[in-house]
């Protein structure tokens, strides 16, 4: 009965393209409300802690993972073409 009632694997999610300037907080804000996380990591560069516009967020569920993705993709395209008119 391998699997039965186990808890599900944690999910990640690669953002990338994020503003220079978003901290951990951000990320962690906006993707918070989709479900319950167990880790948000801003990439940064080694040598001078600049952001790389690149974060990991994971999910304890990974259905909270599939929701935040699907509401997420497109995001900015949409906000550009709104900026645009």
């Amino acid at each position: 009965m391998m699997g039965m009632g186990a808890a599900a694997e944690p999910t990640k999610l690669m953002v990338s393209e994020l503003h220079p300037h978003i901290a951990e907080a951000d990320v962690r804000e906006v993707f918070a409300p989709f479900g319950e996380l167990a880790e948000v990591m801003l990439m940064k560069d080694s040598a001078t802690q600049a952001s790389l516009g690149v974060a990991n967020i994971t999910y304890i569920d990974p259905a909270h993972a599939k929701d935040a993705q699907q509401a997420i993709n497109g995001l900015e395209r949409s906000e550009e073409h709104t900026s645009e008119l």
